[in-house]
């Protein structure tokens, strides 16, 4: 047997590390696929908590964001564990008949053709064995990538808020202004150029105009950290066949972020081809019954700000909650123009099929944690028969006291909940 020379720059232990990884590519890989998969959900709970009390205005951008990269690495130790699974199917196939391709195998007929005539799988197994190191590389340093662009874009919401105050003065307006148009263009430059594996950085001249930004943006994103092996890695490949299986790859990601983001902030469908979706009902139906609205079909982090226990109320009481959120100040403020007066509680009015109801009695809700507090009343029902019934929960217009104009995107918020009694 020849004996098998080891490089001097390489320990033994790295060696053996790299001949036998396959074993634990598989533990990895299977057990990332499972913690991921449960990502999303945690994900859209821990955003939807920080929007209630921070009111933050990147929420959309980042949930799409995190779950590109969420997906990224779960299609990706997937794919990596069909290809890792195949090649350990060839490993035993060529175990099983090392004598390789039998030499009396009928030809095929014409116009048929075929170049396996002979050998073995050796070939094929080490090509397999590349594209699964390549799939499990590209997979977690575009994760990487995707958790630098959120900081960027979280250092670019932020400025934005810093000097919000600031971009209706004069001439610091004006430097605002064109600040935020070179800092777009540069993260979306910078974005670009990470995709194009660093051609951006070598057109001349455009390369003086990005450097000041594309260097914050190199420290902010941890560049540092991944650079060396992603120059290694974009001085080997071929690129023809990488970008062709990144696109789609990307493709089948998209899509599935696409279908998730869909749930999750209630869009429409984009491969839904029927031509009725959004007009089933004349335009003044208020049977608008999204599950978002009831507490029992929907999960808290989906729901509403507005919602009642189900759509079957089966006793003469109707639980209404409303969820307080930091985007509820501005109404409020807008209300009652006194201070000390200024509650949830003082502003909100509820009616049910149109009759007001003058006399509710709202009081402290304090879920599970101080991000989902609240207001909750019970409303009697007992004088209603039978049958559909619309809440109706709206901000009240008769308290500013004094004559200042309300705008009306405050004050025109409603939510229509339809409910069914059911009492016998």
């Amino acid at each position: 047997m020849e004996k098998k020379t080891e490089s001097p720059n390489i320990p033994s232990w790295l060696l053996n590390l790299q001949e036998n990884s396959w074993e634990l590519e598989l533990l990895i890989s299977g057990g990332a696929v499972f913690s991921l998969i449960q990502f999303p959900e945690i994900l859209n709970e821990w955003l939807s908590v920080v929007k209630l009390m921070t009111a933050f205005p990147g929420y959309t951008v980042i949930l799409i964001v995190s779950l590109i990269g969420i997906k990224i690495l779960t299609h990706g130790f997937i794919l990596h564990l069909i290809l890792r699974s195949y090649w350990l199917a060839l490993v035993c196939l060529n175990y099983v008949f090392p004598q390789g391709i039998a030499g009396g195998r009928r030809p095929v007929a014409f116009p048929f053709k075929t170049k396996h005539k002979g050998g073995d799988l050796q070939d094929q197994i080490m090509k397999v064995d590349r594209y699964c190191g390549t799939v499990i590389y590209s997979s977690i340093i575009a994760s990487f990538i995707l958790f630098g662009i959120l900081i960027i874009i979280g250092f670019y919401i932020g400025i934005h808020l810093l000097f919000a105050d600031y971009e209706d003065v004069g001439l610091a307006g004006q430097i605002l202004e064109g600040f935020y148009w070179y800092s777009t263009v540069s993260i979306n430059l910078y974005f670009l150029d990470l995709i194009l594996l660093g051609a951006i950085r070598r057109i001349p001249y455009l390369s003086f105009l990005l450097f000041p930004a594309f260097s914050l943006f190199d420290v902010l994103s941890i560049r540092p950290f991944y650079e060396r092996a992603l120059v290694f890695f974009a001085s080997n490949i071929q690129k023809t066949s990488f970008y062709v299986g990144a696109l789609i790859f990307a493709a089948v990601t998209f899509c599935s972020v696409y279908l998730s983001v869909n749930r999750l902030l209630g869009w429409g469908n984009f491969f839904d081809s029927r031509n009725y979706v959004w007009s089933m009902n004349s335009e003044n139906s208020q049977a608008d019954c999204s599950y978002r609205l009831y507490q029992d079909e929907s999960e808290r982090s989906e729901r509403r700000h507005v919602s009642i226990p189900s759509k079957i109320i089966q006793t003469n009481l109707l639980p209404v909650n409303i969820r307080y959120s930091k985007g509820m100040d501005e109404i409020i403020e807008a209300i009652e123009p006194i201070d000390s007066l200024r509650t949830l509680a003082g502003v909100v009015q509820l009616s049910i099929d149109d009759s007001l109801y003058k006399e509710v009695v709202w009081n402290n809700n304090w879920e599970i944690s101080m991000a989902e507090s609240g207001i909750s009343a019970v409303i009697p029902i007992d004088h209603l028969a039978n049958g559909q019934h619309i809440l109706k929960v709206y901000p009240k217009k008769t308290v500013n006291r004094t004559n200042e104009e309300i705008d009306p995107s405050l004050v025109n918020v409603e939510f229509k909940i339809p409910f069914w009694k059911d009492v016998h």
